[in-house]
């Protein structure tokens, strides 16, 4: 079923903007940050290899519904029997000077299974061609996608009856107990020359028997999330980006720091929090291993503290709360 709370993601002279107006960060503030900046030694400099905490293989989810994280903002997801992935990226490095800090801990033929691909944003960090078409020739899952992100699949050969795009507020139409829902995101979106924000960028949410999880995707934070948590009460696990973002006055207008993952996380009233998108690849000025220690000193004067979740990447979260009767 559609939301009418948040349908209908709004364009300016043709490109997607934010439920506050704003886009893409100029390319003069962009340059700044990237170049000039460097040059000047103004960055923070830190390595671009740090000690993260990995497992051997992953852990999947054994017929029970969980969530396997796999490093970055790739997560395996299954519910009663269906299984989801989001924003798959298996590459070794996403550039030459951007290299994986950890292990790829499964591959398309290693998971136990795949029905469906969430893609949220057209960022080479979320949507890897090579590691989609890997996904294509072994499984041929169906796909959803935000509005315009489906010409790259169509473009690469996947077919369009299982592709769906949908725009903020759309779910997936005719599904048998399986809801998922494409939601509003503060981001944007660019992957060729011209095309900034031309494609939609969004969050997800996946229903299937009593079970809720809310991917938030890459996002800063935004009003909407309370808003979400208004809506879809009793999400069972909100999966939260915390790292890339240093320097701050540039990043936190794409992505969130600890602390306001946190308030993100309050906003959603989720009974739990998994901690994503970080320590698998240098995005941002911060070292690596940084956004976890910087999330324990937030959390020390939290009272949920033991609901938000910091593992090693290929931990599995089952969906149902030990602590819970």
């Amino acid at each position: 079923m559609d939301t009418p709370l948040f349908l209908g993601a709004q364009q300016r002279d043709g490109r997607f903007v934010n439920r506050d107006g704003s886009g893409a960060p100029p390319f003069s503030r962009v340059f700044k940050w990237a170049v000039r900046d460097k040059l000047a030694g103004r960055r923070r400099r830190t390595p671009r290899r740090s000690p993260v905490e990995s497992l051997e293989s992953a852990h999947f989810p054994d017929g029970e519904p969980g969530v396997t994280w796999l490093g970055h903002s790739t997560l395996f997801i299954e519910l009663d029997g269906v299984r989801l992935l989001t924003d798959p990226i298996f590459a070794a490095s996403l550039t030459p000077r951007t290299p994986r800090n950890i292990p790829v801990l499964a591959r398309a033929d290693e998971l136990p299974g795949l029905d469906w691909v969430l893609l949220s944003h057209a960022h080479r960090d979320h949507l890897d061609r090579p590691s989609v078409l890997s996904l294509e020739r072994r499984w041929r899952p169906h796909y959803a996608v935000p509005l315009g992100l489906d010409r790259f699949l169509r473009r690469w050969g996947i077919p369009a009856e299982r592709v769906v795009a949908l725009d903020w507020g759309q779910s997936v139409a005719d599904l048998d107990d399986l809801g998922i829902t494409c939601l509003p995101a503060r981001h944007w979106s660019q992957r060729e020359l011209g095309d900034r924000n031309r494609t939609l960028w969004c969050s997800f949410l996946v229903r299937r028997g009593g079970n809720r999880v809310y991917y938030v995707g890459d996002s800063a934070l935004d009003d909407v999330f309370a808003e979400i948590g208004d809506a879809y009460p009793g999400i069972d696990l909100a999966l939260v980006p915390i790292g890339a973002y240093e320097p701050e006055d540039f990043m936190t207008h794409q992505h969130m720091a600890p602390e306001q993952a946190l308030e993100c996380f309050e906003g959603l009233a989720a009974k739990r929090m998994l901690s994503i998108h970080w320590g698998t690849y240098k995005l941002a000025d911060e070292a690596l291993d940084d956004p976890p220690q910087r999330l324990a000193a937030a959390l020390a004067s939290k009272p949920y503290a033991e609901r938000v979740l910091t593992l090693p990447q290929g931990s599995l979260v089952p969906l149902a709360d030990p602590k819970q009767p």
